[in-house]
């Protein structure tokens, strides 16, 4: 996985100190799953958790997504809440390395929580919500912040940055010819986009012949 695939030249660069991109979408009210990604490059790694993209504190108020690398890059999580419990896919001993990119992918099925990296299964725990969907966040979803108490800033480049509303196939996510393809039709710098399965199915003529890329 050689750095990001859709936009190559184009990347998000966050100061880690008060940057970020408000995105009026909150992406997980009422869905049953959710597959959440982006590419990421780490300036340096804050001493706090820094926030890929969220929309709410969800091991806190327990709804919502939050995709997000720990202090020093050495720890990170996918968790998602039905605004009852959550459920929270942590992973640790695979550290970092500054200046280099990763394509970080968390994942929820409906009764399991999955995060990636670079393909790799990282972390996987169950976790089934008591209505059978997820919460909304409690703000709309940002790039490179916790939008709750707008801290908890990345500091790098991030690209790539989408949610599918649904368990992706793996096969379909994780493989590199794949986002090639349809990478540059539901994944915008800057933004989310909000696609099924089925709607990503019905444009693949259209997203082979379409360029998309967002600031």
């Amino acid at each position: 996985v050689p750095g990001p695939l859709v936009c190559p030249n184009a990347a998000l660069g966050l100061n880690g100190i008060d940057q970020h991109v408000a995105v009026p979408m909150n992406g997980s009210d009422g869905v049953s799953q959710l597959t959440v990604m982006g590419w990421m490059k780490a300036g340096s790694w804050n001493t706090a958790n820094s926030r890929i993209v969220a929309n709410s504190h969800t091991d806190g108020d327990q709804t919502g997504f939050q995709l997000e690398v720990e202090a020093r890059g050495s720890a990170g999580f996918f968790d998602v809440g039905d605004g009852r419990t959550s459920g929270m896919a942590y992973w640790s001993g695979h550290p970092l390395q500054l200046g280099r990119w990763y394509f970080y992918v968390g994942a929820f099925d409906g009764s399991t929580v999955s995060v990636y990296l670079d393909g790799a299964l990282l972390a996987q725990v169950p976790y089934t919500p008591a209505s059978g969907t997820l919460g909304a966040g409690l703000t709309d979803a940002a790039i490179g912040m916790n939008p709750v108490y707008q801290g908890d800033h990345f500091h790098g480049q991030v690209a790539d940055v989408g949610t599918i509303t649904s368990r992706s196939n793996p096969n379909i996510i994780f493989n590199v010819e794949n986002v090639q393809k349809f990478g540059d039709y539901i994944l915008h710098i800057g933004r989310l986009s909000n696609l099924t399965d089925e709607k990503i199915n019905n444009n693949i003529e259209k997203i082979n012949n379409t360029k998309l890329c967002h600031f």
